[in-house]
Parts: structure tokens; sequence; C-alpha cells
């Protein structure tokens, strides 16, 4: 049996590797921030502190469904909060996938 390293794993050996993903999950998260309010239907994005953003769209069940067939998971807050979805943040080309998806949506 391999035992694996955690501290590798995680970028901890090396703190440039966190550094560097730190970056990137914070660049992502802004340009999800600045773009998902200019997509029509959103009526609310949250500010996060997590690797996730909550917002809620006038559409929450129909834009949920839509992306989900199109293959597109996120998940649905609406039992929390009124119209609510949340997306977590994934990489560049699935994240640039949500917002081509959420702008193509028309309910």
């Amino acid at each position: 049996m391999r035992l694996i390293d955690l501290r590798n794993c995680l970028g901890l050996e090396d703190p440039s590797v966190l550094q560097k993903t730190v970056a990137f999950t914070l660049a992502e998260k802004r340009r999800l921030l600045e773009d998902l309010p200019k997509i029509q239907g959103v009526q609310h994005v949250f500010e996060s502190d997590a690797n996730f953003i909550l917002f809620q769209h006038e559409a929450a069940g129909q834009l949920y469904d839509w992306l989900t067939q199109h293959g597109i998971v996120i998940r649905d807050r609406r039992r929390d909060v009124p119209n609510a979805l949340r997306v977590t943040l994934g990489t560049t080309d699935e994240n640039s996938s949500f917002l081509d998806a959420c702008k193509r949506f028309k309910p």
C-alpha cells in the first residue's frame, strides 16, 4: 500500500504552487463576479469568500434544469434563498462554459 503525502498534493511542499492556485482562483472568482450581473435574468450576485458564488436568477428553476441538460452542474439553493443557485469555481474553460450557457439561456 502506497501512502500519499497530502502536503505535496496540496502544494504545501512548494509554496509557489499554492500561491499560483490561490491567485488563479481569485482571478476566476473576480471574473464570474463581474460577468454574472451582466447576464439577463440575474437579479443579485452575492459576494463570496469561498470557492463558489451564490446568485439569484428570475427563472432559477428553469436555468438550473437547462444547465443540467447541457452538462453543467451547479447547486440549486432555492430552499435556502429565493431564486438562488450556486456555482463552484472550476477551470477557466469550465467557468467560460458556464457563463456562455447562462448567456444562451432563454426562459
